[in-house]
């Protein structure tokens, strides 16, 4: 049985990590430093307009997935769907995937930092 969520997190859930790991708090922390390391250049990315690359958001589904960041995921699928279709994604959807990033990032760092967020 999973332990249960901690409600502090919003953008993801360190609780289903640490089961898929089985506990290993060190490929936990390898696995949000190498998001983090890449969050910068992302969102710059999506920022500029490059959304419409799938590639970019496949690789933010499988990071929203790892984290089950379920939120993100969710929006990612739909993004990287609307962009190999051939259509743009709407700015709306653009903006609230840049959000889901940023606040998994800062929980992210808040997790590995030790500070207790809520």
């Amino acid at each position: 049985m999973s332990p249960e969520s901690d409600p502090r997190y919003k953008f993801f859930d360190p609780a289903k990590v640490l089961e898929d790991l089985h506990g290993d708090t060190a490929g936990f922390h390898r696995l949000a430093a190498a998001y983090l390391a890449d969050l910068d250049p992302l969102l710059h990315s999506l920022a500029a307009g490059d959304a419409r690359t799938p590639d970019i958001v496949h690789r933010l589904r499988t990071a929203f997935g790892i984290f089950h960041a379920t939120r993100g995921n969710l929006l990612a699928r739909h993004i990287e769907q609307t962009c190999r279709s051939g259509l743009p994604p709407p700015n709306a959807e653009r903006r609230a995937l840049l959000t889901e990033m940023i606040g998994l990032g800062e929980e992210l760092r808040s997790y590995l930092d030790g500070r207790a967020l809520g």
